[in-house]
């Protein structure tokens, strides 16, 4: 860079008087009949020293930089970029144009690999012209590869021009790494972004994913299901194939957006299955993304232990399979029959373990047992259905409890979860009647009593209006509490609605798993109607919103008050009490209301209600036949309850509690049958509906995959790596994980996988399209254990065409140190520090052109003209 700077700028004008000086005399003195050579020359000389003095007293100072200034452009050249190769062109063009003297310019084009396209001072070549691999993104690697380009004294800048696509997982927090490094290293990093997302107009459909079973089992129905994106509506063509066999082809109708297509997977052969969908429409631009393979594997028999108490409970096991399935069983009451398999290898082969009306307790190594039923299920993804009383209700035992917690019902109080009760206390001028209100006030007592200490009660007394006693408080403080129970006084007025909102309305957002109210009153309000209607739909809104409401009637005979208080315990899911009189309070308090929530075995012939007709186990199912017994239980939070029970009440209130309900344990499933596999309970469930029940219990309770090692195997696709983690049920100290993978070339590459912390694994890359076969052995204490799993991999994540692109990852990057442009090139101050410049200063020059000017114009002044051009003549001879 080359520059004339002046130290006074502003002395520059003085020109304008001194050429005036000189000019305007000139010409009133000198006119055209007397004007020679000598006087014009002198004109000229004078000019040219007033310019000379006016420069020489502004300071006039000549700037040369010799500082080197090295910039280079990394040129995203990525098949998501190469749409944009002419615009990437043009911004290199502009970039050339705007550099200042003394700078080169280099060119990287980049994708998967690098490629130097054009050196320093090298004429600029097309980026078109590069070979780079375009199928991946790495923009981390090609800034490595530029750092070293750059020469050691030079002012050092890399402009990105990228899509930021990046395609492996951990490239984005090394990109920033790396950028931090580039900055404190003083190389300025700046980017222009390109937006690489789908152009509107432009037809675009690919396969994007396919949600399937990795193993199954024979016989077993499996499905994928196929996710289609399209930017547009439309038809197209869908092709399934097994292997080099066409399953099906069926035209399909495309909507803008996601589109999910069924299709069933054949498992009557076990085996190594590969499959292939495809997609063809006339619009689609890209053909990179058609297509998607995938293995599925077809294991044999289903693995299935049965520990029981009743010889019947086999034969309805076998039933409930059929031939698909090896089931072991072992009876308690027989020999040998208590020594089941307790060991995670041991318990892994199985797939689906029944307990039916056994107390784990009576079984050989039960502690282990229990321990390792919990990791198989819960890491391994193994399914457990409990049947009838296995003598968990009302147990510490911390073996039971923790079997207990691993179901989705609670059959105990011992080991629930806090509770949180409102109590609704009505304080009413018609409770002053026949001692309702100190019967009232007991009761409100008593129910603290029954509370566990470290539940929460709050207190609410209403009359026209609500009055909160007391917010949710521990029940421990219950001398506290019944103090300022028994120093409420009765008012006016009966609003039970408005009492239930006011409860609902501060319950609704506290995060307690068992949340209940207890409405204490004569039922008798003063808005008779429109007061029962919205005490119902409100104790309806709690239930909805997991607060049972339950109802204790104060020595109310009304039937309009008893229909009430029914009414709200059966919308809140709760139960209905009657007291009496102070005679009969005692008794009820001990036993029938304290007996609610310890009340364990009821035997008696019971109505079987279906809850959920979505779910499988009642697929094509009507009705269900009455049982004569169940375990009485509560769902926990996670519980889909299937089939209730009604439990009618010596009070005369009717409960609806679980009798089938499944939930999800960590990758397993586990469910409960409260009623038994066979005998008296189940009497009517040998034929019909009862049997099919039973029989989908079986079916719909399979694992989702056929694991049958004990160790958790993940495998993930990650951009253009996968990675493989192992997670061993049992840590052992000499234990050893090891991959062997062949890769779609054929090749067979072994690797040890690294432990960390809690699992083994190891990253590998997907260099080429095709099916990658992934065998682990891993091996401890004698033992080797070997799985294997595939992958296909399609196409590279570089052609997800609908990818979302954004510049968030170059702002992560650069933070505000650089400049993120779209659609022009970044400007560049330069740091004066940074630069080396020769500076000269022609003040001094300048004057002393002055004075030789000065004496030349007096010699051509003073002596003829003839007489100087007689200097310059040759002289003769």
């Amino acid at each position: 860079m080359k520059s004339i700077s002046f130290d006074n700028p502003l002395l520059l004008l003085v020109a304008i008087p001194l050429l005036l000086a000189v000019v305007i005399p000139y010409i009133i003195a000198v006119r055209r009949d007397n004007r020679s050579r000598a006087t014009t020359t002198s004109l000229i000389i004078h000019i040219c020293m007033a310019l000379c003095i006016t420069l020489a007293i502004s300071g006039t100072v000549f700037t040369s930089v010799i500082t080197r200034t090295e910039v280079i452009v990394l040129a995203d050249t990525s098949d998501s970029a190469k749409n944009h190769a002419d615009k990437i062109d043009e911004y290199i063009g502009e970039i050339k144009d705007s550099l200042i003297g003394n700078s080169g310019l280099a060119v990287v084009a980049f994708g998967r690999d690098y490629e130097l396209l054009s050196d320093f001072d090298e004429s600029i070549r097309s980026v078109r012209h590069t070979t780079v691999d375009g199928t991946s993104t790495d923009i981390n690697s090609a800034l490595r590869y530029a750092t070293d380009l750059f020469s050691e004294n030079s002012i050092k800048r890399i402009i990105l021009i990228t899509d930021a696509g990046q395609n492996a997982t951990g490239q984005d927090s090394a990109l920033v790494r790396t950028v931090d490094n580039l900055f404190a290293s003083g190389i300025s990093v700046d980017a222009i972004y390109l937006d690489s997302n789908i152009v509107e107009g432009e037809g675009e459909v690919q396969v994007s994913s396919v949600d399937y079973t990795e193993s199954t089992y024979r016989g077993h129905e499996a499905v994928a299901e196929v996710l289609l994106m399209s930017n547009y509506s439309g038809r197209c063509i869908i092709t399934f194939s097994k292997g080099d066999e066409e399953i099906e082809v069926r035209t399909a109708n495309l909507t803008r957006g996601f589109n999910l297509e069924s299709f069933t997977l054949p498992t009557d052969e076990v085996g190594d299955f590969l499959y292939t969908v495809s997609v063809s429409a006339e619009e689609d631009k890209s053909l990179y993304n058609n297509s998607l393979s995938f293995t599925q594997s077809v294991s044999g028999d289903l693995s299935v232990l049965l520990i029981t108490s009743k010889s019947a409970d086999a034969d309805i096991a076998r039933s409930m399979f059929g031939e698909n399935a090896t089931i072991d069983v072992y009876n308690i009451n027989k020999k040998g029959g208590k020594d089941v398999p307790y060991t995670v290898e041991a318990l892994a082969k199985y797939d689906e373990i029944l307990i039916s009306d056994v107390d784990v307790r009576e079984l050989t190594n039960y502690t282990s047992f229990v321990n390792s039923l919990d990791k198989v299920v819960s890491l391994f993804g193994k399914s457990l259905v409990t049947f009838g009383n296995n003598n968990i209700q009302n147990k510490t035992d911390e073996v039971l409890v923790n079997l207990q917690n691993m179901l989705p019902v609670s059959f105990d109080n011992e080991n629930r979860d806090t509770k949180l009760m409102t109590i609704l206390l009505d304080m009413s001028r018609s409770m002053e009647l026949a001692y309702r209100m100190k019967i009232a006030k007991d009761a409100a007592k008593a129910l603290l009593n029954i509370l566990e200490d470290d539940d929460k009660v709050a207190i609410i007394a209403f009359w026209g209006e609500q009055y909160t006693v007391s917010l949710p408080t521990e029940a421990s403080n219950r001398a506290e509490l019944c103090e300022k129970i028994d120093n409420l006084q009765p008012y006016q007025g009966t609003l039970i609605g408005s009492a239930l909102d006011r409860a609902h309305e501060f319950m609704a957002d506290l995060d307690y798993s068992d949340k209940e109210v207890v409405l204490i009153s004569d039922g008798l309000s003063y808005i008779k109607t429109s007061e029962e209607d919205g005490a119902l739909a409100t104790a309806k809104n709690m239930l909805a919103s997991g607060i049972t409401v339950s109802t204790i009637n104060i020595y109310s005979k009304e039937e309009d008050a008893i229909a009430t208080m029914q009414g709200i315990a059966t919308a809140g899911g709760g139960n209905y009490y009657y007291i009496e009189s102070t005679d009969s309070f005692e008794d009820q308090f001990s036993s029938e209301i304290a007996d609610d929530l310890t009340e364990s075995v009821i035997e008696t012939e019971s109505k079987v209600h279906i809850k959920r007709l979505s779910d499988s186990t009642v697929d094509g199912i009507i009705s269900l036949p009455n049982v004569f017994g169940f375990v009485n239980s509560k769902a926990k939070n996670n519980a889909t309850v299937v089939l209730t029970v009604d439990y009618v009440k010596a009070s005369g209130g009717v409960v609806e509690v679980p009798l089938y309900a499944h939930s999800d344990y960590g990758n397993g499933k586990v469910a409960v049958f409260t009623s038994s596999l066979s005998g008296e309970w189940v009497s009517l469930w040998t034929e019909g509906e009862g049997k099919s029940f039973l029989s989908n219990i079986a079916s719909v309770n399979i694992p989702d995959e056929k694991i049958d090692v004990p160790f958790d195997l993940k495998i993930t696709e990650e951009g253009t790596t996968a990675l493989v983690e192992l997670v061993p049920a049992t840590l052992k100290s000499d234990a050893v994980a090891i991959l062997k993978l062949t890769t779609p070339t054929g090749e067979v590459l072994e690797y040890p996988l690294t432990f960390d912390s809690a699992k083994y694994y190891y990253r590998f890359d997907l260099n080429d399209i095709g099916n990658y076969t992934i065998n682990l052995t891993y091996s401890y204490s004698g033992k080797t254990y070997e799985a294997e799993r595939f992958i296909y991999l399609s196409y590279y994540s570089e052609h997800d065409a609908f990818a979302t692109y954004s510049p968030t990852l170059l702002y992560r990057a650069i933070k505000n140190r650089g400049q993120i442009t779209e659609g022009e090139i970044p400007t560049y101050e330069y740091d004066s520090e940074k630069l080396t410049t020769y500076v000269v200063d022609f003040t001094v020059p300048l004057f002393i052109l002055t004075v030789v000017l000065f004496v030349i114009d007096v010699i051509i002044r003073k002596v003829k003209w003839a007489d100087i051009t007689s200097l310059f003549r040759k002289k003769r001879v």
